[in-house]
């Protein structure tokens, strides 16, 4: 009887019966998803709503709401790459001064919205990664630096900082790193050197941090699994995590946005959207 019924709902709604237009293939399922209604992980934290660059120096460019409504809680401040006459450290102590007035900026932002701040340490003294220093930290003239995702002179220099910022700031202040490109994984020979070194040299940051910007089959249960693995092997704590960039260019859609929402949600791990504007409208005024 039942099935007698689903075969006159078409007749009812005045619509065609797929199988019954000409041409007309129906889609075959390329595979099976199965969902657990029964599997409630919790209420969402808006655990995605994080943004790297862009806020405003000028307090009133945006509204209240605009940050309120989507429940902004992370920013990140410190870098992209400024112009002059906030270029950072390398161009000279008054570069250096306005430079940190615009983190501040931004840090006020995040403070007024009830948002944790991170700053890029290593930005505030010069165009990113790209000049050779000097840097504060070498030769032991400077306390504060952050582990650097390369495995050279910074992360030498990050060694020494990382003892004294402690030092100076207890864990008060949350080291995070090391916020790499690529995913925590035991065959990436980048992770495996990264974790040898800081467990041999006792610079383990608070919160574990990397980009998911690769896009394809990149998803968050994937490399978490990978980052809990790497860490057991070389024993490790598994500390907080956090995804300080997370979607490409082509994902910062509707669609790709709730797909994100879901992943750092099921993971209960934070994320800061990326930005893909190139330099300098990293940190647009407009």
């Amino acid at each position: 009887m039942k099935s007698s019924l689903w075969s006159l709902l078409p007749a009812f709604l005045g619509v065609t019966p797929v199988a019954a237009i000409p041409g007309l293939v129906p889609r075959q399922s390329s595979g099976t998803a199965v969902v657990s209604l029964s599997n409630n992980t919790g209420s969402t934290n808006y655990l995605a709503s994080g943004i790297i660059f862009g806020i405003p120096d000028n307090a009133s460019q945006i509204p209240d709401h605009m940050y309120t409504d989507w429940g902004f809680n992370f920013a990140r401040g410190g870098g992209p790459s400024l112009p002059s006459p906030a270029g950072g450290r390398l161009a000279g102590r008054t570069q250096y001064e306005n430079r940190m007035k615009e983190v501040m900026s931004n840090y006020q932002a995040a403070k007024k919205h009830g948002a944790k701040f991170i700053c890029l340490y290593e930005t505030l003294y010069g165009e990113w990664d790209s000049n050779n220093g000097p840097y504060p930290g070498d030769n032991g003239t400077g306390q504060i630096g952050t582990p650097s995702p390369k495995l050279s002179s910074p992360t030498r220099r990050a060694t020494g900082s990382y003892h004294g910022f402690r030092k100076a700031f207890g864990t008060d202040v949350t080291i995070q790193g090391p916020s790499t490109s690529a995913e925590p994984k035991l065959s990436n020979g980048w992770w495996t050197k990264f974790a040898q070194y800081i467990k041999t040299k006792d610079c383990i940051p608070d919160t574990w941090t990397w980009h998911m910007e690769s896009g394809g089959s990149q998803n968050m249960l994937e490399s978490t699994t990978g980052l809990h693995s790497l860490l057991d092997h070389y024993g490790l704590p598994y500390n907080n995590i956090k995804i300080n960039e997370y979607a490409t260019a082509s994902e910062q859609v509707s669609n790709g946005g709730a797909w994100w929402i879901s992943q750092l949600e099921r993971v209960d791990a934070p994320g800061l959207r990326g930005n893909w504007q190139g330099y300098p409208g990293l940190r647009g005024e407009s």
